[in-house]
């Protein structure tokens, strides 16, 4: 879900430089983990709609930087729960 440099077909520990300069996040109160886990410790909640830059995608995780009263917070957050800007 998304465009990656060299193809598809990584596995879940390929670190992918993403091309998109824009994903937005499509339920509320997404998780950002810490991890790029299912089971990883949640460092925020992002509310819908929200616009992230991610900065590369690992498997099917994008690391991003989200902004939170004042303090950037660095985390994961799964594709299912975001969308490609164009």
């Amino acid at each position: 879900m998304g465009i990656e440099e060299n193809g598809v077909g990584f596995g879940a520990s390929a670190k992918t430089k993403f091309l998109s300069k824009e994903i937005k996040v499509i339920i509320n109160l997404a998780s950002l983990k810490a991890n790029s886990v299912i089971g990883a410790k949640t460092l925020a909640r992002i509310p819908l709609n929200t616009k992230l830059k991610p900065e590369y995608k690992v498997g099917e995780w994008f690391k991003v930087h989200y902004q939170k009263e004042g303090i950037r917070i660095s985390g994961f957050i799964h594709e299912m729960l975001v969308e490609i800007v164009h």
